[in-house]
C-alpha cells in the first residue's frame, strides 16, 4: 500500500483526536511488554517469541537509528513523539532478549554451553537486522507505518506458534494477549483516522481485523491452559521450581 508522507502529516494536524487512542496503543504495548517479562521471570520461561523480538528490534532500532530525518529540517512533530515512543520500547526489548538467552537455553539447546548459545542468538539478531534493512529498503515506506503494520501482525501467528510448541502456555498470560489484542483495537482504526484516506483502504483495515482476531485467539488459548511443571535447567545450572501451562485438560 502507498501512501504520501506529507498527505499523512497533514492528516495528523487536521485529526489530532486519533492521538488519544494512539497514546493508549502505545500504554498497552507497554502492559504487554511488562507482563511478558513478569511472567518470563516468575516462570524462568522467556514469554516472547524468539522471531518476533528479532523483527521488533529490527523495526524499532531501524526507525530510532533514522533520527536526523525525524529531527532535522522539515521534521513533523508527530515521528518526533514517535521516535521517543521506539526508544522506550527498545529497552523494553533489551531485556526480553536478556530473557531469552537467560531462559531460552535450557529448552532449547542445553547440550551446548551459555557461551554458545548466547553467540547464536545475537548472531540471529544481527542477521534478521541486515535481512530487514535489506527487505525494507525495497519498498516505499518512509514514515515506518507499513512496516510497523506487518510487524504487529506477525505477532499472533509467531505467538501461535510458541503456544503450539510448548503444548501450552508457559511464559504466556491473559494480560500479555489482552493487552496485545486491545492495543490493535485502538490503533488500525486510529490510524485509518488519523493518517487519512490511504489508510482506510480493505487492506489495512483488514489486516488490523485479521490480527485482532488472531489476537483474541491466543488469548482464549492462553486462558484456558492449566499450570504444569517446566523443564529443568541445563547441567550445572541453578535449579529453582517453576510453573508452566498446558491444554491437557483442567484439574
Amino acid at each position: 500500500m502507498h501512501y504520501d508522507p506529507t498527505a499523512v502529516f497533514q492528516s495528523i494536524d487536521q485529526h489530532k483526536l486519533a492521538l488519544v487512542p494512539m497514546a493508549l496503543a502505545f500504554v498497552l504495548n507497554y502492559v504487554w511488554f511488562i507482563d511478558g517479562m513478569r511472567i518470563a521471570r516468575r516462570e524462568r520461561r522467556y514469554s516472547m517469541p524468539i522471531a518476533a523480538t528479532y523483527v521488533f528490534m529490527a523495526h524499532d532500532i531501524a526507525y530510532v537509528a533514522h533520527f536526523s530525518r525525524w529531527f532535522g529540517a522539515g521534521g513533523h512533530w508527530f515521528s518526533k513523539l514517535f521516535w521517543f515512543g521506539m526508544v522506550l520500547s527498545i529497552v523494553m526489548e533489551l531485556i526480553l532478549l536478556a530473557q531469552t538467552i537467560e531462559y531460552g537455553h535450557a529448552e532449547h539447546a542445553p547440550g551446548w554451553s551459555r557461551a554458545v548459545w548466547t553467540g547464536a542468538v545475537l548472531a540471529g539478531l544481527a542477521a534478521t537486522m541486515t535481512i530487514w534493512w535489506v527487505v525494507v529498503g525495497t519498498f516505499d515506506d518512509h514514515l515506518f507505518l507499513m512496516s510497523l503494520a506487518l510487524v504487529t501482525a506477525a505477532y499472533p501467528p509467531m505467538g501461535m506458534a510458541l503456544i503450539l510448541h510448548r503444548r501450552g502456555a508457559p511464559g504466556q498470560t491473559v494480560v500479555m494477549w489482552g493487552a496485545f489484542t486491545a492495543l490493535t483495537l485502538f490503533w488500525y482504526p486510529a490510524a485509518a483516522f488519523g493518517f487519512g484516506p490511504q489508510f482506510r483502504s480493505w487492506p489495512w483495515l483488514g489486516l488490523g481485523a485479521l490480527t485482532a482476531a488472531w489476537a483474541a485467539l491466543n488469548t482464549w488459548l492462553v486462558a484456558r491452559a492449566r499450570r504444569t511443571p517446566a523443564p529443568s535447567p541445563p547441567s550445572g545450572a541453578a535449579a529453582e521450581p517453576v510453573a508452566a501451562s498446558s491444554f491437557s485438560g483442567r484439574r
